[in-house]
């Protein structure tokens, strides 16, 4: 599939309407990421967010404040604890 991030980021905001909740899944955590959650919590759209990923380092490094919406950092080899954690 090609295609990039603000691609997809620009189609889910112009359904944006039509979107009661969202559910993301993220193998990262860019600034790219973090503003298209931000503008889906500012329509009051519930959000949550789940970043898989087994850098340590990296959760360290989400600001969970600035979106207003759960985040959670899943590690892969232990996903099932994790999701039964949320």
């Amino acid at each position: 599939m090609s295609g990039s991030f603000s691609d997809l980021s620009r189609l889910v905001m112009e359904r944006s309407g039509l979107i009661s909740s969202v559910v993301f899944v993220f193998l990262h955590w860019d600034e790219e990421r973090r503003e298209l959650v931000k503008m889906m919590r500012s329509r009051s759209i519930p959000t949550l967010v789940l970043i898989v990923s087994e850098d340590d380092a990296e959760s360290r490094t989400i600001d969970t404040t600035s979106t207003g919406s759960a985040i959670h950092r899943l590690h892969p080899a232990r996903m099932a604890e994790g999701l039964a954690l949320l």
